[in-house]
């Protein structure tokens, strides 16, 4: 009996364990399914964290260089302000599609700096690389420009944008010049038309005074012709005193054109002139950027002598002298080309005068047979005459009226042709140090 209980007993306890140890193992089961997706999906999130972690550390660092335009609302002037209204917007945009066009992209690649470049060289179709990868802004809508590009090795991309704005401000200088050139010349050339045409209504004029009968015969007494042939003699001195006058300018003029080296050209001419050339433009700011970083340590460190203040004032020194190099080389063919200037305008001005002294040679030799002759004859046509003499007269007073105005204008272009251009660089792209993504 007691063994048949203990057999029972311990029947039982296994049965129990059995069970229990069934729960257990099909709880172990449950759990895992449980957290399974949860696990998934925090093992891809991090995979995918550490792919694109190692996707943007593989990635080659960029650098960005900039050069700053400015494209002034108003032309400068140096004398003559001309007030032109203009759309500002439509200039600037203008200025963007010429900035962009193959011309000025094609005239960059020229240029070997730019066209050794690795990255360039080994490009299919260059200018329309350089066409996507160059970026043009306009800064809140103000007058400041930027150019800018964007490429793993930062010298790259400082020489790119430097040679792409040295190209645009070469075709832009030499568009402005040209410009300049041929609307003188038309001017030039309308000008002397005008004047042809005056001395042809002055001798019509004259020749129609000559015809006309000067007074009406007096026969008891030559008062009459005494006074007419007394006002005769006046303007025949009067006009041959002029025509000395002229002959001693042309003189004049023919003596400095024989020496042009003699032509003294002011400093201030000279300096605008001067202050106009690029290079000299970007050194003086550059120069200016440097002092006021100095002046602005100075102010936060206690001695003169840190190694970065050190550093910048060998600059300002290197800058000062380059500077001076570039006044002593500029000066020179400045000089040089305002007086080439000078001298063609002079030779422009001396063909002028020597057609003004043959225009009035012919009218004081007029005069004289005028004063050895006396016109008794009174002509039947002086009424037809007079009324013709006035029309000419007229037309002589518009004619000289446009040689006035042409004459102005002349003169305003050829002083305005070295006031400063109304596209400036403000700062040219230096190597960039740290790159974009950081």
């Amino acid at each position: 009996m007691s063994n048949i209980e203990n057999s029972v007993e311990n029947s039982a306890e296994n049965t129990v364990e059995n069970t229990v140890e069934t729960v257990c193992e099909e709880t172990k089961h449950v759990k895992p399914r449980k957290y399974r997706g949860l696990r998934i999906i925090i093992v891809l999130f991090i995979l995918s964290a550490v792919a694109v972690f190692l996707f943007y550390m593989l990635q080659p660092k960029m650098y960005t260089a900039i050069a700053y335009l400015q494209i002034l609302q108003d032309k400068p002037y140096l004398h003559f302000n001309e007030k032109q209204f203009r759309d500002f917007d439509m200039f600037v945009n203008t200025q963007f599609a010429i900035i962009q066009s193959p011309l000025i992209l094609e005239k960059t690649l020229e240029n070997p700096d730019v066209a050794n470049i690795p990255i360039v060289r080994n490009q299919k179709d260059k200018a329309a690389w350089l066409a996507q990868k160059l970026e043009l802004r306009r800064r809140h809508h103000s007058e400041i420009i930027t150019v800018s590009i964007t490429l793993p090795v930062p010298e790259d991309a400082e020489k790119i944008v430097n040679g792409f704005v040295s190209a645009f401000f070469e075709y832009y200088t030499t568009q402005l010049q040209d410009w300049n050139l041929k609307l003188l010349t038309q001017l030039n050339l309308e000008l002397n038309r005008q004047k042809t045409i005056a001395r042809q209504l002055q001798s019509e004029i004259q020749a129609n005074k000559e015809r006309e009968p000067s007074a009406k015969q007096n026969d008891k007494s030559g008062v009459t012709g005494f006074i007419q042939n007394e006002s005769i003699l006046r303007e025949f001195y009067l006009n041959e005193s002029k025509l000395e006058v002229l002959r001693f300018e042309l003189k004049t003029l023919q003596e400095t054109l024989n020496n042009p080296h003699e032509i003294d050209i002011s400093a201030t001419t000279l300096q605008k002139a001067i202050e106009n050339e690029p290079m000299l433009r970007m050194l003086q700011t550059k120069l200016a950027e440097l002092q006021e970083q100095v002046a602005s340590l100075k102010k936060t460190l206690v001695r003169d002598d840190e190694p970065k203040i050190i550093a910048w004032q060998n600059q300002i020194k290197e800058i000062e002298k380059k500077i001076e190099e570039e006044l002593s080389s500029t000066g020179d063919n400045k000089i040089k080309d305002i007086r080439n200037s000078f001298v063609a305008v002079l030779e422009q001005t001396i063909w002028e005068k020597s057609m003004a002294i043959r225009s009035q040679e012919i009218l004081v030799e007029n005069l004289k047979k005028r004063c050895n002759e006396q016109t008794t004859d009174i002509d039947p046509k002086a009424n037809q005459l007079a009324i013709d003499t006035q029309f000419l007269q007229n037309q002589l007073q518009r004619i000289n009226s446009i040689i006035e105005r042409l004459e102005l204008r002349i003169a305003e272009l050829e002083v305005e042709r070295y006031a400063p251009a109304q596209i400036q660089l403000k700062k040219k792209a230096t190597i960039p140090t740290k790159p974009n993504r950081w």
